[in-house]
């Protein structure tokens, strides 16, 4: 029985002798010592470390089946999931003039009419089949909270529709936090608003700068007050968009979160991001400085700095694990202001990715290159797969123009997996 085709081994400094074992197939780590890996790689007979590291997914009985199992991961992913999760953009205006907005030109006064509201409800109704358990929207922008009345009228009307089905009805926002007030967190709580994703983008001259509320004036301090004021209503977590020239600095807003107790009892989960270059959109905001590629070498870097500076803090942030693309997922999709539906919120407002609309039933999606890592060779080689399945679609459209081909990780996995792995297991024991 031989090692998983999805297993990468690293030497423990820390431990002389042993190493340390990741699965990336399903996240699943051990440590072994050195001598036993090299005896199991020769065929050694431990059964009792061979079942252990079975049950884990990193000892297999047929290396061709799991290969196929892996391939077929996102079709069962599609077959088992019971959760429907839609991202709805009930209007373009934002109060914020950021700098580098991807969604440039878009931004504007259109909002969702009450005909496509309705039109919504009786879509989401009807595809919350049978089998589905969950009825998840996350409400974008724009900002989000421009359209209060919106967003309470899609969800007065679904939750008793799918409750009645037998299902959960659940929202979410995601928010530049400057209209975030403890009386609209309760307004909205039952009507089922679960959690709030917050966007600051560092220390406060680098938000300011980067963020900055219409007119050039600062939004930081306006942010943080109303963070205050809601920590303990509902589940806030934060987004907080790096370039390779800031991001060195973003542990001073940890280091200020904690002080204003915004400590990690108050705020749920921290996740640093990379600023995308934004280059197949002629109408965005011209902005030069953002990641053109998930492989450039300082990103590596720059990921495993500030997942460390958070995790040392007693922040959470997402683990190392297997995460599909929406763009993958058949109950996972975008709703535009005006009815029309593509896979991925980034790329609202061009018509090219346009896969539906709600007054129909049908989300043909084909021009998303559904299974493009299939027809690469090397994809199908490789043990970061199911980290991967081909990258990022947004992303390899900044570089390529086109999504036809896979956004490649490998560079990156080499260079940061190891630490990532490292930090989650610490993070675990502490």
């Amino acid at each position: 029985m031989p090692f998983s085709s999805y297993l990468k081994v690293y030497d423990c400094p820390d431990r002389p002798g042993y190493c340390l074992l990741f699965s990336t197939r399903n996240a699943a780590t051990a440590l072994l010592d050195r001598a036993t890996y090299h005896d199991l790689l020769n065929g050694g007979d431990h059964a009792e470390i061979i079942a252990e590291l079975s049950g884990q997914g990193m000892f297999v009985a047929d290396p061709g089946r799991e290969r196929k199992e892996v391939s077929a991961y996102l079709e069962e992913l599609n077959r088992v999931n019971s959760k429907v999760s839609v991202a709805v953009i009930p209007g373009m205006a934002c109060n914020f003039a950021c700098r580098y907005c991807y969604e440039g030109g878009n931004k504007g006064s259109a909002a969702m009419s009450d005909g496509t509201i309705r039109q919504l409800i009786t879509f989401l109704s009807a595809w919350f089949q049978p089998g589905r358990k969950i009825l998840n929207l996350d409400f974008y922008g724009g900002e989000p909270l421009l359209y209060t009345s919106c967003i309470k009228s899609v969800a007065r009307r679904l939750k008793p529709m799918i409750e009645d089905k037998g299902g959960v009805f659940e929202f979410s926002l995601v928010s530049n936090g400057s209209l975030l007030r403890p009386e609209i967190i309760e307004e909205l709580l039952p009507l089922g608003l679960n959690a709030v994703r917050v966007t600051i983008d560092g220390p406060e001259e680098n938000h300011n700068f980067s963020r900055p509320l219409k007119g050039n004036r600062p939004s930081f301090s306006v942010i943080t007050n109303n963070l205050k004021q809601c920590a303990d209503l509902i589940h806030i977590g934060l987004n907080s968009n790096f370039t390779r020239k800031n991001y060195q600095t973003f542990p001073r807003l940890l280091d200020f979160l904690l002080e204003a107790d915004l400590g990690p009892e108050r705020i749920g989960q921290i996740n640093f991001s990379p600023v995308i270059q934004v280059n197949n959109r002629p109408d965005s905001i011209i902005f030069q400085g953002g990641c053109g590629s998930g492989n450039e070498p300082w990103l590596a870097e720059a990921v495993v700095f500030l997942r460390a500076e958070l995790l040392k803090r007693g922040y959470r942030t997402s683990a190392i694990s297997p995460s599909p693309c929406m763009v993958d997922l058949k109950d996972c999709f975008t709703v535009h202001y005006d009815g029309t539906i593509c896979k991925c919120p980034a790329l609202i407002g061009q018509d090219k990715y346009v896969c539906g609309d709600i007054w129909s039933e049908i989300i043909d999606n084909r021009q998303y290159h559904l299974n493009h890592w299939q027809q690469n060779g090397e994809c199908g080689d490789c043990e970061y797969l199911p980290l991967c399945f081909g990258g990022c679609r947004f992303m390899a459209l900044q570089r390529r123009g086109h999504m036809a081909e896979v956004d490649c990780r490998r560079d990156f996995f080499d260079a940061a997996l190891e630490e990532l792995i490292r930090q989650d297991m610490m993070s675990r024991m502490e």
